[in-house]
């Protein structure tokens, strides 16, 4: 049939053979999990054993053959800090994936992080799911977890744009490692920014439906 499609795979299995296939077989999208930059957190804490490195060949490869690489990541897992989490956002940049979404960690029940959670002390029990962040560590706050799920897109967008190494790039390391950044304040800026964004992309949608899908064009350039 021919018929454009989006797909989910593991980038291990992101071969030059499988992605010709899928070229073939008209794949537009295919959704990867990166989950974190940093790859002692994904092994010891995801148990995934992918490199960064391997990851980085498998979007080249997606890309080499037209195909859009969405990326998977994950904030405020057990034994994350600012600095990890910062990684994750730089491995998006620098691997050139077309598109993200990140999620905050959630400790579900009769899960090993779970259990690690609970006996590190990250969590209180009874565990409230209707919170935007679950896991209290020393080393990386609630407030530090939020702060990197609302600007994830935009530090994503601008360390792509500027390249890891540059000087704006160090710039802004040091400034979202800096122990006097007010976290709070630009929260609340960033969720006010995402509400308004998200009110007039649904009215844009709903009343110019031509002029939301030139810009959705527009803005995968």
């Amino acid at each position: 049939m021919n018929l454009p499609f989006s797909c989910d795979e593991r980038v291990e299995l992101l071969t030059d053979d499988r992605v010709k296939l899928l070229k073939e077989a008209n794949c537009k999208q295919v959704y990867l999990g990166v989950e974190s930059g940093d790859e002692e957190l994904r092994k010891l804490v995801l148990e995934r054993t992918i490199s960064n490195e391997l990851l980085k060949k498998g979007v080249d490869r997606l890309h080499d053959n037209g195909i859009r690489a969405f990326a998977f990541n994950m904030v405020g897992l057990p034994g994350e800090n600012r600095q990890k989490a910062l990684s994750t956002v730089k491995l998006n940049a620098s691997i050139k994936v077309d598109d993200s979404i990140v999620s905050v960690f959630s400790p579900y029940p009769s899960t090993i992080l779970y259990k690690i959670s609970v006996e590190k002390g990250y969590v209180k029990l009874p565990i409230d799911y209707t919170q935007f962040t679950f896991l209290d560590q020393p080393n990386f706050s609630k407030e530090e977890v939020a702060f990197f799920a609302v600007y994830f897109g935009f530090l994503r967008r601008f360390y792509r744009s500027h390249g890891e190494n540059s000087g704006l790039s160090r710039m802004m390391d040091n400034i979202i490692l800096s122990p006097k950044l007010p976290i709070r304040f630009l929260i609340s800026i960033g969720e006010s920014y995402m509400f308004a964004w998200e009110d007039i992309k649904s009215y844009v949608r709903m009343h110019m439906p031509r002029v939301f899908k030139a810009a959705k064009r527009v803005l995968r350039r």
